[in-house]
């Protein structure tokens, strides 16, 4: 698979409703926290995380620019702040299927009433539509580990913790995404060289160090690296067996 970068530069938005390929990961900016959005098909979009609490307004303006659409579930890679702030929230706006957890002690995140936890600790792989699965990729019964979404020809694999290569088999990912609140932790390096991914996404944090670090680690692996930050998004329109990288920049009205 080649990656082909879109040299159209950045693309303004000025409308409230946007259009997106009928399979496409979004990564989006927010006031804090991480969060990503992934179009299964014309129907329904998957949502990776919800933002830490103070993110609300970003967040329902992401969601908002498809109303036509329905969300199926929702992920939480792991239980911070960061990622399950403004869970109760959303699930009190949208009928939303399905929540999945690596596991049910919900700690800083508020329990979900009247809707389904699939504990992901306890189904290695869910299926999310006809052609989308995830997989949780944890040491034994362990609380953390690090989650695979793929439809077969394109991987992206959100990172959370180390997990010892020796004890996994081979597995690769086209997408590596590193959240806001991963240090340059040294390990990193290890799963880069067996993941063997094509794109790095960082979420840009206000530490210079640890920026240059991680975008060093990448680089010295030849992946192609992208920071996001804000005012812009980060897209992939997901094709079979192939993919487009475009970036998008945001309306500064905030």
């Amino acid at each position: 698979m080649w990656l082909k970068l879109l040299l159209i530069g950045l693309l303004f938005t000025n409308t409230t409703i946007q259009t997106a390929s009928e399979r496409e990961l979004i990564f989006t900016p927010i006031d804090s926290g991480d969060i990503a959005l992934l179009h299964l098909n014309e129907e329904e979009m998957f949502l990776i995380n919800t933002g830490n609490g103070g993110s609300l307004p970003s967040v329902k303006e992401m969601i908002n620019q498809w109303p036509e659409k329905e969300i199926k579930g929702i992920l939480i890679t792991a239980f911070r702040p960061e990622n399950c702030g403004n869970l109760k929230a959303l699930l009190e706006d949208h009928e939303i299927e399905s929540v999945y957890v690596p596991h049910t002690d919900f700690q800083s995140c508020d329990e979900p009433k009247d809707t389904r936890i699939f504990s992901l600790n306890k189904q290695e792989t869910i299926a999310l539509s006809n052609d989308f699965y995830l997989q949780y990729i944890s040491e034994n019964d362990s609380k953390k580990g690090s989650v695979m979404i793929s439809n077969d020809s394109f991987t992206v694999y959100w990172y959370e913790s180390y997990m010892n290569p020796e004890k996994h088999a081979a597995r690769q990912a086209e997408l590596i995404y590193i959240p806001s609140y991963i240090k340059d932790d040294h390990m990193l390096g290890e799963e880069v060289i067996e993941l063997d991914p094509e794109i790095a996404i960082i979420n840009e944090k206000k530490d210079p160090q640890r920026n240059k670090h991680l975008h060093d680690l990448f680089q010295e692996a030849w992946v192609d690296t992208y920071f996001l930050k804000r005012f812009i998004a980060i897209h992939i329109s997901i094709f079979e067996n192939d993919y487009d990288v475009y970036l998008e920049k945001l309306n500064q009205h905030k």
